[in-house]
């Protein structure tokens, strides 16, 4: 992604925030039943690390905000809702970029609009891949400690229970 792209993105955070807000408030169930500010503030780290993630290849903020993200998965927030969360951002900024190229905010054509589409959209699926990751090696290590700290006096471990019980 272009410096003028980033740029361009960085300028409209609000607008795009308050979007993508919105929208996931309509999507995902534990963001609709979060507070609105609580909503954009959550949206505006998701999109601050995925922009990062995206146009610089940095991945620190994002990787950061998934861990939090991660040890919050079981309490109030479900690894649905995240995903339906990063699932929304390339459709916010899609309609955000058709119109900045349709009124030459960007130049480049049809071509440079197909290009940052398809950055985007890769960027957003290889967040929702390292998400997931994140997730797993949350769980393993869960597991792990129960395992390890009583488990077997219960004479189960915790991966045979979640197994064969139910």
């Amino acid at each position: 992604m272009s410096f003028s792209m980033y740029q361009l993105l960085v300028d409209h955070r609000e607008g795009l925030v308050a979007q993508l807000s919105k929208a996931l408030g309509k999507s995902a169930p534990a963001y609709a039943a979060m507070p609105k500010a609580r909503v954009r503030e959550e949206m505006g780290h998701l999109f601050d690390g995925v922009v990062d993630h995206i146009a610089a290849g940095d991945s620190g903020k994002m990787e950061a905000y998934f861990l939090y993200l991660v040890r919050r998965t079981g309490q109030n927030l479900e690894l649905a809702d995240v995903v339906m969360g990063l699932l929304t951002v390339p459709v916010v900024l899609r309609q955000f970029l058709q119109a900045a190229y349709r009124e030459q905010v960007v130049g480049g054509g049809r071509a440079a609009y197909e290009q940052t589409i398809t950055e985007v959209e890769e960027g957003c699926h290889k967040a929702v891949r390292r998400f997931c990751e994140l997730y797993e090696e949350h769980v393993k290590e869960k597991v792990r400690i129960h395992n390890e700290e009583g488990g077997e006096k219960m004479g189960e471990q915790f991966n045979r229970l979640i197994l064969f019980r139910g």
